[in-house]
């Protein structure tokens, strides 16, 4: 496997939780800070952070969620397309399950 960035993200810790889903703008919020917040008024209001630097980052992990959610539906195919060739590891049955269960929060299932 290819090198991994070891680096910590400066990004908002999460878990991050979808707030106000009824509301024709949602929120976003971590530990009760506001990532995102939520406005029937239809009002811009930005990404927010502890600071600059750590809303930056958060934008670009929200901005970077397409790719991500592309990549975890791929990797989901792939072990669907795989399923029954081996016996699949503790691992392999980890890493399913895991992305099944992100799967199932983005989609709301």
């Amino acid at each position: 496997m290819g090198a991994s960035n070891t680096t910590s993200p400066a990004h908002t810790p999460g878990p991050w939780i979808l707030v106000n889903e009824g509301s024709t703008y949602p929120g976003i919020d971590a530990e009760g800070q506001n990532i995102i917040l939520n406005s029937d008024l239809g009002e811009y209001c930005g990404v927010r952070g502890e600071s600059r630097d750590e809303s930056i980052a958060n934008a670009r992990l929200i901005a970077a969620a397409p790719v991500l959610l592309r990549l975890v539906e791929d990797l989901y195919q792939l072990f669907a397309d795989t399923a029954g060739e081996e016996e699949p590891t503790e691992v392999e049955l980890e890493i399913e399950t895991r992305m099944n269960t992100v799967l199932d929060e983005i989609y709301g299932r």
